[in-house]
């Protein structure tokens, strides 16, 4: 669920995280293809970042779309080495869930959300040789995460980025939701 953080403190919900920022383009190239020079799904990510007041190398995590695609993952690999040099974190869903088409995006969000919360990286479910030179996490493990990048692609050129922060607000804990 998606509310201000007074609604949710009010309310004594469990927060995961805070949306710091998010852009959508449409560069409307092909029905199925990614933009080769892939510059409306890199400017949905610069615009995102600039709304997050966040800088590149400060994304701990990206949570590719990662559809396991020849096109569509090389594209995303070229982004990613492009836009994020430093290197973070790379661990997608569908290897563990599939391709949900319409409700990937909000999987991928709550998988995001539920890593900075937890401190914890999920792995890429049945990645077994990579072939981009990202930095993908292979087995689950503890990571100090304070952003994430949650990317998505669609057809007819649908390009949404999406930057969370881990929630420096005071949880209740879970007995005090209880009571």
């Amino acid at each position: 669920m998606l509310e201000t953080l007074a609604s949710a403190q009010k309310r004594r919900a469990k927060i995961y995280g805070e949306m710091l920022g998010w852009s959508f383009t449409c560069d409307a190239d092909h029905v199925s293809a990614p933009q080769k020079t892939h510059r409306a799904a890199m400017a949905a990510i610069a615009q995102c970042l600039q709304r997050s007041s966040l800088r590149p190398e400060q994304i701990d995590h990206i949570h590719p779309h990662g559809t396991s695609t020849r096109l569509n993952d090389q594209a995303e690999a070229e982004m990613i080495t492009t836009l994020f040099p430093h290197r973070p974190w790379v661990s997608g869903s569908k290897g563990a869930t599939g391709h949900s088409l319409g409700a990937s995006g909000i999987i991928s969000a709550a998988f995001t959300l539920m890593m900075l919360k937890s401190q914890t990286l999920f792995p890429c479910v049945g990645l077994k040789n990579a072939a981009f030179d990202l930095n993908f996490v292979r087995q689950s493990q503890a990571q100090f995460l304070e952003t994430a990048l949650c990317l998505s692609f669609g057809f007819g050129g649908q390009n949404g980025a999406i930057a969370y922060e881990k929630c420096r607000c005071q949880n209740k804990s879970d007995d005090d939701l209880l009571n």
